[in-house]
């Protein structure tokens, strides 16, 4: 593999991984990026967490902040309102928060900050009656540890990245499609990448899941498969690249929103697992 194609590939997998929660790829935490393009869907099993640190055992502080039910954006599986938070340990990688803010009628923004590192990826999501989409999938500008600029943005989506509750019933079925456009400037060498994104969606189970943020018996767990197609144009000269697969399981609490993510990308695996919100009560 050309070796100025190799930090492009790593940012890539960090990119599509932090679109569907799995922000705890960074480069440095060990992906595989000449392994095979195959994933699946994880199950309750797979993959094992780390435990968690004297300071995640803490007991969560009680919560806060009262779900905004009258908000046309407000979802019982992720209750939103200006300020809610959340607080999540990834298996490798430092813990992050998710909040809340720029709540309107119609849309709002979700920010991640980690705990150790000036990082902080801004996305949109979108409301209506069918639910809640994330609008931007992989609107990202990174720079890497090779000293490369990325810049990632959503150019098009449809669909819905949770449905509304009606449809909240195991074996329902639904696809989010993304179209991306990125460019990088790798030692002189401009790149520009557009991608095809296609999420397909099912309820698998309703089951019991324990995190340090406690036990919930009657969690959701939304399981997908995505596939991504891109066209790399370097210099002028045009390089599809085809069959990027990767798998997720989130699970989802009513009245508290996501609760845990196990991951797969390549021969990558990865998760979440909540420690506080100011939601919890």
């Amino acid at each position: 593999m050309n070796k100025k194609l190799i930090p492009f590939l790593l940012v890539l997998s960090v990119l599509f991984l932090a679109g569907c929660g799995a922000v705890d790829a960074l480069p440095g935490s060990g992906s595989d990026t000449d392994a095979p393009a195959t994933a699946e869907v994880l199950t309750e099993d797979a993959p094992a967490l780390e435990e968690p640190t004297e300071a995640v055992r803490e007991e969560p502080a009680a919560g806060s902040l009262a779900a905004d039910t009258s908000s046309p954006c407000y979802h019982p599986f992720f209750p939103i309102s200006e300020g809610a938070n959340w607080t999540f340990q990834p298996s490798t990688g430092e813990i992050y928060t998710l909040t809340i803010t720029n709540l309107t009628d119609e849309s709002f923004t979700q920010t991640q900050s980690f705990a150790d590192n000036d990082l902080v990826v801004t996305v949109d999501w979108f409301c209506s009656e069918d639910g809640l989409l994330q609008g931007d999938f992989a609107q990202v500008d990174f720079l890497s540890e090779y000293g490369t600029e990325i810049n990632f943005d959503t150019l098009s989506w449809e669909g819905e990245t949770l449905p509304a509750k009606d449809m909240l019933e195991v074996g329902y079925e639904w696809t989010a499609t993304y179209q991306l456009k990125g460019n990088m400037d790798l030692e002189g060498v401009d790149t520009t990448t557009e991608a095809n994104v296609t999420i397909d969606y099912v309820i698998a189970a309703i089951e019991e899941v324990t995190v340090p943020a406690g036990t919930f018996p009657q969690a959701y767990r939304v399981d997908s498969n995505s596939n991504i197609d891109l066209s790399m144009d370097i210099n002028g000269i045009s390089l599809p690249m085809t069959g990027f697969t990767f798998g997720s399981s989130n699970w989802y609490v009513e009245d508290l929103g996501l609760v845990k993510t196990a991951d797969s990308f390549e021969s990558t695996s990865s998760g979440t697992v909540l420690i506080d919100s100011n939601l919890l009560h």
